[in-house]
């Protein structure tokens, strides 16, 4: 986690995220080829550093810097928009 935001405040949220979106695929398609418990661990380790650690961060940072004037107003509505969009991920 201090990588990521210490990457985050270096290059920025858009160099960021087109750095870790592909690494991520990465790890999401290494998972597919598993065979034994280390190479697991290890896309599992990638997927909750990379997934669960940079890109959250990025998409809770980035409205916060957006929004400077209203920053409340665009919290609540990324906990709105992210939260419905657990709710309805059942439908589709």
């Amino acid at each position: 986690m201090p990588f990521a935001g210490v990457a985050l405040d270096r290059i920025g949220s858009r160099k960021l995220m087109c750095i870790v979106s592909p690494i991520y695929i990465i790890f999401v398609f290494s998972m597919g080829l598993v065979n034994n418990w280390y190479t697991l661990a290890f896309c599992l380790a990638g997927l909750r550093f990379i997934g669960a650690e940079c890109l959250v961060l990025i998409a809770s940072v980035t409205p916060n810097k957006w929004f400077v004037r209203k920053r409340g107003k665009a919290a609540a509505y990324l906990s709105l928009v992210s939260s419905a969009s657990v709710g309805f991920s059942g439908f589709f």
